[in-house]
């Protein structure tokens, strides 16, 4: 494999190709038939260079035709003498069989130059050795690295147990994307016409195609093969070497065998180049049959290891149903890292487990820390055909899960109600007034109970759904510092004190905490104040998960986001796409994989399969378990709630809501805009008081005090 990445690196013509069948070798089986191509092939390499050498100007000058044809002769005599078997006909002296040669020489010069009069070209001693060097050389020199490099393939793709040889691969594509837009580096004194060949010879050799099979059924050129093309194409040289450096009438022949030639090649290329291409692009071609599934009790599915373990992807994929282990158990905690680029479903996958969590376990998630897109905010609504929606298609055609909403309780986090002019806010939202965002606590026990009231329209007898606050992108000033912070992160801080407060003495339920922005914790290097708390939080929590019957989840853009503490205790690390830099200690794929006691060949694989196209065009993550200390690729479905609609303003998902639920009216649905009042205010995070109970603003009130959540 290593022997075919150099040659495609330098495939410029048939000197690379003659190097290349000299350097490998193939097993046994193809033994025989490597020796015979070899040997054709040195043959053919015999017959270019002596009669190439011999014809050459500097060679010719001052000759006469005599002795001229002598040498061509001499030249014709030793290039038959190595390619046959003369010197090993053993009843025959040395001297017989040097005679034999030079009696066989002599009637091939005779041969070749009647070839020429039936042309109608008078050919003399330089027209012979181009036709006995240069056409029949290359002829034959293309046949014979032909089926060295079809031996070759056929071996790799026997060792790998493929079909077809792996093109896919990172470690040719380069190389191929090189051969699909016909440009080569290499020797850039060959022919053009010689490295055209010697590119249809590895679209060729990646067909399967034999020597003698039909390209082509076109009345042009009935039933050519790729024999006939390497002939023509020989032919072409031969013919273009003499109207360039010996006569000028050989100009309508070149003509006529290159138009041949650009006949034939246009014929039989596209066959060849259509399966070429879409396997050198081969996310054209990456089908994932994922099995239907009918509820959603199996919100993952997974790929047999042996499918990727040779690090490609390609053709159909079948996925299969696998339970996950989502929930902490009394011997080890359920805490998950999503790694990667913005868009590359890491919300989906997180919707996964709380869609799990909720419909599944019947219990509740905190997400303190949600994305801008605020798509857990849109769960109470079901899959819809809302145009855009491309998880209501994959759920109701491939899966066959009934569109299904789960209970939400949002909290707007504000001082002051004037900061949520602009949002849509629903039924669901509740507006909570703080004093301060650097520091406020709530009283999860009076968030429960709300949740639980929401719940009961829904169908559950107890606290069930996703309890998030929505992220309104605001900065603030400290007025202990002049350094602007992050509210949402300061919010989400608070929230998160909150809950570990509460969760200390009720234990018994298990839950989930979900933070859709761990990249604002800062990592292995936090830069603000909130951010250190919120690491410190963090690393916190990953201690005291399977004591404290939660499950966490984090998502990050690459993987210093999630802090190296909560990197060692999560028990399940999903990623993909995440970006590689050229220093391994920036590198974000190393770095996770490198912590990983897994063997250097998967590494090398997911590495691979990592930078392909298939695997961008996919939906697939990698998956990390730290209990069986293995990697996998799996795929999680979309939730059965309507999460955002990239492209659709909330407006327009409320609305194609309202229009599938007629019953329900827009007055009762939206929050009145014109008259926004507090539904809570939030104690201080220094007040000792008790928070016993939720403080009620009437529409009356004409403004909120600061009272017990």
């Amino acid at each position: 494999m290593k022997r075919i990445q150099d040659l495609l690196g330098d495939l410029s013509g048939l000197d690379s190709l003659t190097r290349f069948a000299m350097e490998i070798d193939v097993s046994p089986v193809r033994q025989h038939q490597l020796i015979q191509a070899r040997q054709a092939l040195a043959a053919a390499h015999t017959k270019y260079t002596t009669s190439l050498k011999a014809i050459e100007q500097k060679n010719s000058e001052g000759r006469t035709l005599a002795e001229l044809e002598d040498i061509i002769k001499n030249a014709i005599r030793g290039a038959e003498t190595s390619s046959t078997s003369i010197n090993k006909r053993k009843n025959k002296s040395h001297a017989d069989a040097v005679r034999t040669a030079r009696i066989a020489a002599m009637e091939r010069y005779r041969d070749i130059r009647y070839t020429f009069r039936e042309l109608g070209i008078s050919a003399d001693p330089v027209c012979v050795g181009a036709w006995f060097g240069i056409y029949e050389g290359l002829r034959d020199g293309f046949a014979a690295a032909y089926t060295v490099l079809q031996l070759c393939m056929d071996e790799i793709c026997e060792a790998l147990g493929r079909k077809r040889f792996p093109i896919f691969d990172d470690r040719y594509r380069p190389y191929y994307m090189e051969l699909q837009f016909e440009t080569t580096t290499g020797d850039q004194n060959a022919p053009i016409t010689e490295k055209m060949l010697t590119q249809l010879m590895v679209y060729a050799a990646y067909n399967d195609v034999g020597l003698d099979n039909k390209l082509s059924d076109d009345e042009r050129f009935p039933g050519f093969t790729l024999r006939d093309i390497f002939d023509v194409g020989a032919k072409t040289l031969c013919f273009g070497y003499l109207l360039d450096n010996h006569r000028p009438e050989f100009g309508s022949l070149w003509r006529e065998e290159a138009y041949k030639l650009d006949v034939m090649m246009s014929l039989g290329r596209p066959r060849l180049l259509s399966t070429f291409y879409d396997e050198t692009f081969v996310e054209r071609r990456l089908r994932i049959v994922v099995t239907q599934l009918g509820s959603y009790s199996c919100p993952f599915q997974i790929m047999d290891r042996d499918d990727w373990l040779g690090g490609v992807l390609s053709g159909k994929i079948e996925m299969h149903p696998f339970k996950f282990e989502y929930m902490p158990k009394s011997s080890r905690p359920a805490i998950q890292g999503i790694l990667g680029l913005p868009g590359n479903g890491k919300s989906t996958l997180m919707g996964t487990f709380d869609t799990l969590t909720v419909i599944e376990r019947k219990t509740w998630v905190l997400m303190p820390l949600p994305d801008n897109s605020n798509w857990a905010t849109y769960a109470f609504m079901p899959q819809m055909p809302i145009p855009g929606n491309k998880a209501y298609r994959f759920n109701e055609k491939k899966l066959r899960i009934p569109p299904q909403a789960v209970p939400v309780l949002i909290l707007n986090i504000v001082r002051d109600e004037s900061e949520l002019r602009d949002e849509v806010l629903t039924r669901y939202d509740r507006i909570v007034k703080v004093k301060d965002h650097w520091s406020f606590r709530v009283d999860v026990e009076k968030i429960l109970d709300e949740l639980g009231r929401i719940a009961a329209e829904f169908g559950y007898s107890k606290p069930a759904g996703i309890i998030t606050a929505r992220h309104l992108g605001r900065r603030g000033t400290s007025s202990v510092t002049t350094k602007r912070y992050d509210i949402e992160v300061r919010n989400a801080v608070n929230l998160l004190d909150s809950f570990y407060d509460w969760r200390r003495n009720h234990q018994k339920d298990p839950c989930r905490v979900s933070l859709d922005e761990i990249k604002e914790a800062g990592g292995d290097t936090p830069k603000s104040r909130e951010q250190s708390q919120m690491s410190d939080l963090i690393e916190s929590s990953v201690n005291t998960a399977r004591r404290y019957q939660f499950a966490m989840d984090f998502i990050g853009h690459v993987t210093k986001d999630i802090p190296q503490r909560a990197r060692e205790f999560t028990v399940n690390m999903f990623w993909r796409s995440l970006p590689e830099e050229k220093s391994d200690s920036k590198n974000s794929l190393s770095l996770l994989l490198d912590s990983y006691p897994i063997p250097e060949d998967e590494k090398l694989a997911v590495r691979s399969i990592s930078r392909s196209e298939a695997f961008e065009k996919s939906r697939l993550f990698w998956w990390y378990s730290q209990v069986s200390k293995k990697i996998n690729l799996i795929q999680p479905n979309p939730p059965p709630f309507q999460p955002q609609i990239v492209g659709k303003d909330p407006i327009e998902i409320y609305k194609f809501y309202l229009k599938m639920n007629p019953k329900v009216e827009d007055s009762w649905f939206f929050k009145d805009k014109s008259n926004l009042k507090a539904d809570w205010v939030a104690t201080s995070g220094d007040s000792r008081a008790p928070a016993a109970a939720i403080m009620e603003i009437d529409d009356e009130d004409t403004e909120a005090e600061e009272g017990p959540f």
